[in-house]
């Protein structure tokens, strides 16, 4: 049984504060702010440092039993309602801090889907960013072709009707393609040289006929000496 009270510099109560002699019952009224639950939060938790200036006396110096308090604390930290049925909740310290927990982790894998919703949504607008720009590269490309086109029809061969596989060209060409670059008006002229000027048919070259019977000659059998004429 608890003997005697006392509590002072913490809440309302000042550096005086005040002592109280209890019996075996014990009723304790106020108006709200006078310290009525600063009073059970001190029988309820009384190692708490903010009561480091209070003291309870026992009857028998320390308990040997659990004490238990309730107040409005003890209802937040025990009582939780978790659905939308009115009288259904939780109860217990443990019980309420899971759900707790539990809410916590839920508000976080709320925050996460709405942060992958959000990169979707990026994702998906830099897609249709990327189609738009394929299409103007692509009808781009095109353009340069379809005005080029009858001065280098022999290089567009394959290509002259199909936009995609002449856009990809393109880009193929300006990745891989390390040879020398020329001016239009060069590879105009080449055009012309190759393609375009007119060209005559050379008769062929006659085959030779090798006679084997030539080495047989008698002059070939005569036996001559150098001499050096001074």
């Amino acid at each position: 049984m608890i003997e005697k009270i006392r509590i002072k510099e913490v809440a309302s109560y000042d550096s005086t504060g005040i002592e109280v002699n209890l019996n075996k019952i014990n009723y304790i009224y106020g108006s709200n702010g006078t310290g009525k639950t600063t009073i059970s939060e001190l029988l309820r938790n009384s190692v708490n440092q903010k009561f480091s200036s209070c003291n309870i006396e026992w009857k028998q110096g320390s308990p040997d039993f659990d004490l238990f308090v309730y107040n409005r604390n003890f209802v937040q930290e025990n009582f939780s309602i978790h659905n939308d049925i009115k009288g259904i909740f939780t109860l217990g310290k443990e019980s309420t801090e899971i759900l707790a927990l539990i809410d916590g982790k839920l508000k976080d894998a709320e925050k996460h889907q709405d942060r992958i919703g959000s990169l979707e949504n990026n994702i998906n607008q830099k897609k249709e960013q990327l189609e738009i720009l394929k299409t103007n590269f692509t009808n781009h490309c095109w353009d340069l072709k379809q005005k080029y086109d009858e001065n280098f029809k022999v290089a567009f061969t394959g290509l002259r009707n199909n936009r995609e596989k002449f856009m990809e060209k393109c880009l193929s060409e300006a990745e891989n393609n390390n040879s020398e670059l020329y001016t239009y008006e060069e590879l105009n002229r080449r055009v012309e040289s190759v393609f375009k000027n007119s060209r005559v048919k050379i008769r062929s070259i006659p085959e030779i006929q090798y006679d084997g019977s030539l080495e047989e000659q008698s002059i070939f059998n005569l036996n001559y000496s150098p001499f050096i004429v001074s």
